[in-house]
């Protein structure tokens, strides 16, 4: 499966730069653009099954573009559970690409524009996707760490949730401000002084093993 997704891009080396470059930016394809992008799978497919044991991988890269309902290249009729497993993988991560890419959409948006083409997809698949990738973020969202922590405690990369004002209401960083070795000392050194008091909000990402508690 690592294979074929990576090697099917072959076949876009046939295509035109102006269409390759299109394709890319994820811009709109004419008919018989997006004609063109199929059948470059069957450039890819020539070009990986001449190599030694890897025609189920051609195989995969052949079917990639095609349909779980049939449509799509090759019309060959073949459609469905006789698909190769791992073409109907690649279908759906490569149409989730696509229709995530671009200013503004997001992995949600791609879900639901295929959802709106479920036919093409095999659905028991595309629910694991989904789940798996759900899960995947679910576990980098439990990753982020919201603290409230004096200067003495802050690390450089912790992003501020709030802004830091002196006791005359002087902004000093503004929220959304990402720390440094810098800004961290000026905040102790300005603690010290009773400048500032008290303990400021930030974001932190998941603490690497063997990093220090404190900076």
């Amino acid at each position: 499966m690592d294979l074929a997704a990576t090697l099917y891009p072959l076949g876009m080396l046939g295509l035109p730069d102006e269409l390759a470059l299109k394709y890319a930016l994820n811009e709109p394809l004419s008919s018989e653009e997006k004609r063109q992008i199929d059948e470059s799978m069957v450039m890819a497919f020539k070009l990986v099954d001449n190599i030694g044991h890897m025609h189920g991988v051609a195989q995969a890269i052949l079917y990639c573009r095609k349909g779980f309902d049939g449509s799509g290249y090759p019309a060959d009729g073949l459609g469905g559970m006789k698909l190769p497993q791992n073409a109907r993988l690649l279908k759906i991560l490569i149409d989730l690409v696509d229709a995530s890419t671009g200013e503004g959409n997001s992995r949600a948006d791609g879900f639901v524009a295929m959802a709106s083409r479920k036919n093409e997809y095999d659905l028991e698949m595309l629910k694991i996707v989904y789940m798996e990738l759900l899960e995947a973020e679910s576990s980098e969202t439990e990753k982020i760490q919201s603290l409230s922590l004096p200067p003495t405690l802050l690390h450089p990369g912790d992003i501020l949730l709030k802004d830091i004002v002196d006791k005359k209401k002087r902004l000093l960083l503004a929220s959304g401000s990402e720390l440094s070795d810098i800004s961290i000392k000026r905040l102790k050194s300005l603690s010290a002084n009773g400048e500032i008091s008290g303990k400021f909000k930030v974001r932190r990402g998941e603490v690497k093993q063997g990093s220090p508690a404190t900076s």
